[in-house]
């Protein structure tokens, strides 16, 4: 349960990189109201799959009341979606709608069992008495709704009807001998909080475990793989070339700077400052800038 568990809120994250990252154009499956309904039926069945390793492991009923709830709830946002006549073809979405609103009265007797057993744990056994009535009220609608189900289905639903019709029975009977409290109406009782114990699970889109192999792994020839590889080869060996020869010219102009600066050879430091007379005879150009036209002047006049 645990495994299946994480599975579908791993679904559920696929469908919501769907959704956020693709266009919704492609098809009808692809449109966003299509992959909320989606996502909202994968987090139902991860909580169900909560659900039922809390029932196995006699959890307070209280607890296990939240964790229904919530079940309920996702049922409920995937019909909310669904009542959009173009979400999904007629026949799909007819089918679809049957078996959640089944699921939601299912779901919603089972909460209303549990909440009935945590009033009868504080002794309030009128209150029990409302959450029982609820309950029954609640499963016979899914009985109604589960026509054409499947046999596993019905077997389901009756073992949960003589479960809860046996406590209500019993419950109302110690009521109306023993204890004898009022039974209110159920609009009157504290509304059930569902507990959202699951989430969409972000999926790595390039690791193998989680997507599995490359469906389009066959789709290039293996004639282009070698191609590719050959090509990329002789790019490489290009490169390795270039390089060599780029490191020879680097050692022979290390070898040349590392001469310049010996002792042996010209000075550098010569080249560095000009004479102070050179330097006299710019000054003195540059404040008389007619001094170059005047020259020629006086050439061609000579």
């Amino acid at each position: 349960m645990k495994v299946s568990c994480t599975h579908f809120q791993c679904s559920a994250g696929a469908f919501a990189h769907l959704r956020d990252h693709f266009n919704h154009s492609y098809s009808s499956d692809m449109s966003s109201q299509t992959l909320s309904v989606n996502i909202s039926l994968m987090l139902a069945q991860a909580q169900e799959c909560l659900l039922e390793k809390t029932l196995l492991d006699n959890r307070k009923s209280h607890l296990i009341a939240k964790i229904c709830a919530q079940v309920c709830d996702y049922y409920k946002n995937c019909l909310r979606v669904l009542d959009n006549s173009e979400c999904v073809p007629g026949r799909i979405q007819k089918e679809w709608r049957k078996l959640v609103n089944m699921k939601i009265s299912y779901f919603s007797a089972i909460t209303h069992l549990h909440m009935g057993k945590q009033s009868e744990e504080q002794q309030k056994y009128g209150e029990a008495v409302a959450y029982f009535q609820s309950s029954l009220d609640k499963l016979n609608e899914a009985i109604k709704q589960s026509k054409g189900q499947p046999e596993s289905v019905q077997e389901a639903l009756k073992f949960t009807m003589d479960v809860i019709g046996g406590k209500y029975n019993s419950t109302k009977k110690d009521n109306d001998f023993i204890y004898h409290e009022s039974v209110p109406g159920l609009d009157t009782l504290a509304t059930v909080n569902g507990a959202s114990l699951v989430k969409p699970l972000p999926i790595n889109l390039t690791d193998q475990s989680v997507t599995g192999p490359d469906l389009f792994s066959k789709l290039v020839p293996m004639a282009t793989h070698e191609a590719s590889s050959l090509y990329s080869e002789e790019k490489a060996k290009l490169l390795r070339d270039s390089v060599a020869k780029i490191e020879d010219k680097n050692q022979i102009l290390e070898k040349f700077m590392e001469s310049l600066s010996s002792d042996s050879v010209y000075k550098i430091d010569m080249f560095k400052s000009l004479p102070d007379a050179l330097l006299e005879k710019c000054a003195f150009l540059s404040v008389r800038p007619d001094t170059v036209k005047n020259l020629v002047r006086a050439m061609q006049e000579l």
